[in-house]
């Protein structure tokens, strides 16, 4: 819908064969979306089960077709996704940083809903843009629409942790640049958060500085410096395309939200 809006066709026009196979593509997806089963129970018990604290990891990302979060819960030795959320990108352009902090806020707002209904819990978020931790991080006085956007997210959460996490390992590259139906039932990734994320001890550490000023950029040094977040390859996916149609995935653990 989005590519159909920038390119202005008139109601009545022919859409271009281009256009149309991506429709179709989309309409086989979906049909096969439909047979996904997910199961209702977010743990399942065994003996080799360790029960400890629950905690909620909350993943961020964002391309310039898309901006979303989704989020995991762990206890011991078990993950598993428990509510995602993602949106189209405006109209508008807008770089890539600031469209991952729009990522990081809308990250905020889901745990913040979460820790309201599932209870009270430590929460860690992770974002594959080391110029959005920077800006979280930062002290020193940020342009009106960053500012803005990182005291909801501060004030949404309490005691909030943001890490850093490559871009392989970000889940959340899924609801930003998309999947198929096809490969979203192999996604281990998407259904229980990267391999690393049951053990503390495993965690990617990263030792910049946050608030270093060499990240703390202005404006017009916002679109080069966003070469520090890895790129992706891109397709025309079910996941993508139904982010723009703004269409609902029933039991896929995504929940879609037009802009």
């Amino acid at each position: 819908m989005v590519q159909i809006w920038k390119r202005k066709f008139e109601w009545d026009e022919p859409l271009p064969e281009d256009i149309r196979n991506k429709w179709f593509i989309l309409l086989q997806d979906l049909k096969q979306a439909l047979t996904i089963e997910i199961p209702r129970s977010y743990f399942y018990n065994n003996e080799s089960s360790t029960i400890t604290t629950r905690k909620l990891h909350v993943f961020t990302d964002a391309s310039q077709s898309a901006y979303g979060a989704c989020a995991y819960l762990v206890n011991g030795d078990q993950s598993v996704i428990v509510m995602a959320k993602n949106r189209v990108s405006p109209l508008k352009e807008i770089t890539l940083p600031r469209l991952e902090l729009m990522g990081a806020l809308l990250g905020a707002r889901l745990a913040k809903h979460l820790l309201e209904n599932i209870g009270e819990m430590d929460v860690n978020f992770w974002c594959d843009s080391q110029i959005v931790i920077s800006w979280i991080y930062s002290t020193k006085p940020l342009k009106n629409f960053i500012a803005n956007r990182i005291k909801e997210i501060k004030e949404n959460v309490r005691n909030q942790q943001w890490k850093y996490c490559p871009t392989l390992d970000n889940p959340a590259d899924q609801l930003t640049r998309g999947t198929s139906a096809e490969k979203f039932v192999q996604n281990k990734l998407w259904m229980h958060g990267p391999e690393w994320i049951t053990n503390e001890h495993q965690w990617p550490s990263w030792h910049g500085n946050m608030t270093t000023t060499s990240l703390i950029v202005n404006e017009e040094d916002e679109e080069p410096v966003a070469s520090l977040v890895l790129p992706a390859q891109t397709e025309n996916t079910v996941l993508q395309a139904s982010s723009h149609a703004a269409n609902d995935l029933n039991r896929l653990g995504v929940v879609l939200h037009p802009p």
